[in-house]
């Protein structure tokens, strides 16, 4: 058509989207809104290399309002590069901006989608966006958020087997406003749209418009900067994958000091916080809430940092508290357990007892298959608190994740081929229940089944590249891949303030605690750590995807995090979760072993653990540090460590 907002979005010949034609420019003249319809406006067309639209309109005190917008198309297939330029000619105060807005499904496939994402905020299926299953409270409304609670620029939809989708160069100007289905134009369809000003000191959260006019200098020319993506998909998913392609990756924060003082800050925290008294040790320093126990994990993690070190008196206190934890760990233990959210099975692998380590994490794998029924399903069982009632079933992916996990590793350890089958046919199992969906339901201690859960994302995609690891199968691997992107709009690709900590926090949850006190815009690391272990363990496989660099951002973040020195009870911690805007630590100090499990990894000097198949047999290779070069030839077994200490 001829004016400005007459276009559609069309993908592999299916109309996806159709923009908004009576966009609104709000002027304040004589303390009075004044709202230029753009469909009214003088519209010229040029079409050389691509369409470039020119709209003008005169407001009623004289001023000459010029809003141009091209499209061109980008150097990715599936994207139009959107730029948009308003200026006026007389000095104004305005209100509202008109950037961009969508109506996906305008006229076809309606209020109906398959999944939405706003990245961030909102991870859907087919339900409504700014729903109270998972927040119950006033931050339920997310339509236009604070510019910190986007984790990078991106809404979607998914529906009739494509996705469509808006991104944004984020700046003062920008707001997005997303909503599913459209409560607020009442289109019948969803709504996507960018206008002006962001969020901020002159608009409050949700506000359709300023609460306080900003200057446009006259003949001063404002901009802004979108893309239209789309692409065949059943999910969401692709469109994450479209936008890390387009956008690139920020890069890995840099720790000042490196490995050795990485090493150094990691030490203290194990040996002169408030984590531990002599051989014992607690998950977290929080009054008198987490007690002392044995941590086998704390010796692995300590006698690796003494490997690591050339100071000789931090290497002298290492061993020491290292002997002291190995002491007090009961016999019946075998190194088994720990205070780390991430602990993979190193600590025998050191210190011995394997035979006797194998049996128990093979009876612990035996326990967690018994918690799902024959269809595979790990029923939710309520507590004092029913977190289940928001759902819509009474079971998610992410609930019998950590479950499915054990057994898988269990797997690995006992190499017996009937546990085996049993712990695969599981997996298969979850494949029919839960391919395509939302991440669900890992953290029900405190937040609901139905919320969306990065915690979900890495347990599924760890669950699942074990799989792959066990068997070889390549649809276990492209399980694995689908999960791991799942977990990426939880991650802050754009830093959302001008601190220095932000590129790769990560969101845990989009919802709230027991349905109050919101997690949007604020980052617990640990549960990205849980994620990025994962990404390090399937970037051995999928070496041609993100997964390596993004579980190093977020390794590095969390380092970023973690408390200083000067910090004497909580050096080394890794706060509970972190205030972006403010660049504060909050909440309980978690032990380092959360943070130093991947380490290694980050700074390029080996791994912690590693678990290999050896070609052609039922058997596994498990050491705490690298293996690579797996040959087996007729009755030969090769293979090359990269120990350390």
């Amino acid at each position: 058509g001829a004016g400005i907002g007459d276009l559609v979005v069309e993908v592999a010949g299916q109309e996806m989207a159709t923009a908004y034609d009576r966009e609104l420019l709000g002027v304040l003249c004589e303390d009075a809104v004044e709202w230029l319809d753009l469909k009214n406006a003088c519209v010229s067309i040029g079409d050389e290399d691509g369409i470039d639209l020119l709209a003008q309109q005169v407001d009623s005190h004289g001023a000459i309002w010029r809003i141009r917008r091209t499209l061109r198309p980008g150097a990715i297939a599936g994207t139009i590069v959107v730029e948009e330029e308003i200026q006026t000619s007389e000095d104004r105060e305005v209100m509202c901006l008109p950037w961009l807005t969508l109506f996906a499904g305008l006229g076809t496939y309606g209020s109906s989608k398959d999944q939405a994402l706003f990245a961030g905020l909102e991870y859907l299926e087919d339900e409504p966006s700014s729903g109270q299953a998972d927040i119950m409270t006033l931050e339920h409304i997310r339509r236009v958020p604070a510019p910190a609670k986007v984790t990078f620029p991106l809404m979607a939809i998914a529906a009739q087997g494509c996705y469509v989708g808006l991104i944004w160069e984020p700046s003062e100007w920008i707001g997005p406003l997303f909503d599913t289905p459209d409560t607020i134009f009442a289109s019948g369809a969803h709504v996507m749209g960018l206008t002006g000003p962001a969020v901020g000191k002159c608009r409050f959260e949700n506000g359709l418009v300023a609460h306080t006019p900003i200057h446009l200098t006259a003949n001063t020319p404002i901009t802004a900067k979108m893309w239209i993506v789309g692409g065949e998909g059943a999910t969401i998913v692709p469109a994450v994958e479209h936008s890390v392609r387009l956008r690139g990756l920020p890069p890995v924060p840099q720790i000042e000091g490196g490995l050795p003082e990485t090493a150094k800050l990691l030490a203290h925290g194990w040996l002169d916080s408030a984590i531990r008294e002599g051989g014992l040790f607690r998950h977290a320093v929080w009054g008198e809430q987490f007690g002392l126990g044995p941590a086998p994990d704390a010796a692995m993690f300590m006698d690796w940092l003494a490997a690591s070190l050339d100071d000789d008196d931090l290497i002298q206190e290492l061993s020491v508290a290292r002997d002291l934890a190995l002491a007090s760990i009961p016999s019946s233990r075998h190194f088994d357990g720990g205070v780390s959210h991430v602990r993979p099975p190193a600590p025998a692998l050191l210190f011995g007892d394997v035979a006797a380590y194998v049996e128990r994490r093979h009876g612990a794998a035996q326990n967690a298959i018994a918690g799902f029924d024959s269809r595979g399903i790990k029923v939710y069982q309520p507590g004092t608190v029913d977190y289940g009632r928001t759902h819509f079933t009474d079971h998610a992916n992410g609930y019998g994740a950590g479950d499915l996990v054990t057994a898988l590793e269990g797997a690995t350890l006992r190499a017996d081929a009937q546990w085996t089958q049993i712990a695969l046919d599981l997996l298969d199992k979850q494949t029919e229940l839960y391919a395509n969906t939302v991440p669900r339901g890992a953290q029900t201690w405190e937040i609901p089944l139905h919320t969306p859960d990065i915690l979900a994302s890495g347990l599924l995609a760890k669950a699942y590249t074990l799989g792959y690891v066990i068997s070889g199968r390549e649809d276990y691997l492209e399980q694995a891949r689908y999960w791991a992107w799942t977990g990426v709009p939880f991650v802050y690709l754009a830093n959302p303030t001008a601190g220095a900590v932000g590129p790769y926090a990560t969101i845990p949850v989009l919802g709230a605690t027991a349905w109050q006190g919101s997690w949007f815009g604020r980052p617990v690391q640990w549960c990205g750590l849980v994620y990025a272990s994962a990404l390090y363990q399937l970037s051995e496989y999928n070496p041609q995807g993100p997964w390596r660099q993004i579980a190093s951002g977020i390794t590095a973040a969390g380092l970023q995090m973690a408390w200083p020195v000067d910090d004497a009870d909580r050096q080394g911690l890794l706060p509970d979760y972190f205030l972006l805007e403010s660049q504060q630590r909050e909440g309980p100090a978690i032990n380092p072993g959360t943070t130093q499990a991947h380490v290694a990894e980050l700074f390029d000097a080996g791994t912690i653990y590693d678990v290999r198949r050896v070609p052609a047999t039922g058997c596994f290779i498990h050491a705490p540090c690298r293996i690579h070069e797996v040959v087996k030839e007729d009755s030969l077994i090769s293979f090359a460590l990269d120990g350390w200490g």
